[in-house]
């Protein structure tokens, strides 16, 4: 067990602790204190990548905004997601509320190994933020027998996402995620989503990226 993992453990057992450093949080509904959570800087910022889809992030990627998501996806501590869902709220608030949102699916085998989805309950935490409305169903992923989680980046932009859409009714959908590293997967969806509505204004927002 390493040093972030201890800071992780007390800030889940001890509920007024920094999930980072232990020490006092900045407020009951944030999970950092107010060194950490100020290092986060979230500022919506525009991922750059070489496709034709509009993908933001709010926050860099670092070691604090990364604990928060591997607190959340790995160790389903919900306040991390809420607090998430909190900053992905305010980068929506300057792209636009008139959209749905939807998120990246799992496929069979991760369904069966995971508790959760957690970029569902991103999208669903962000709704209940925004009022705005999610659209579940709406991608579907083939299955994939290796992880990307620790593969290099090069290796992550040759592989081979593939997902189905369906054709619904709306003009704008804004798809959230945790983290857009190599923009493979949320660039894979969007494509999907396009094939099959070919009207509808397609755009990706993640709690954080590189």
């Amino acid at each position: 067990m390493n040093i972030g993992d201890i800071s992780l453990l007390n800030g889940i057992l001890f509920e007024d602790q920094c999930i980072k450093c232990g020490n006092r949080r900045l407020s009951d509904n944030i999970p950092l204190c107010r060194k950490c959570a100020s290092a986060l800087r979230p500022n919506l910022q525009l991922f750059n990548n070489d496709e034709p889809y509009k993908i933001y992030f709010m926050c860099k990627y670092n070691d604090i905004s990364g604990l928060l998501i591997k607190s959340f996806k790995y160790h389903s501590f919900i306040e991390a997601g809420l607090f998430m869902s909190v900053i992905l709220a305010a980068g929506i608030e300057q792209i636009g509320k008139d959209a749905s949102i939807t998120y990246i699916p799992f496929d069979r085998i991760r369904r069966f190994n995971r508790f959760y989805n957690h970029g569902q309950m991103l999208a669903e935490f962000t709704s209940e933020i925004t009022g705005m409305n999610v659209v579940h169903g709406l991608l579907y992923k083939k299955i994939s027998f290796i992880t990307q989680a620790k593969m290099p980046v090069f290796l992550r932009k040759r592989r081979n996402i593939r997902f189905n859409s369906k054709k619904i009714d709306i003009k704008r959908i804004i798809i959230i995620d945790d983290v857009v590293t190599s923009g493979k997967t949320i660039t894979s969806a969007m494509k999907s989503i396009k094939e099959s509505n070919c009207n509808m204004e397609i755009i990706g927002l993640c709690f954080a990226g590189n």
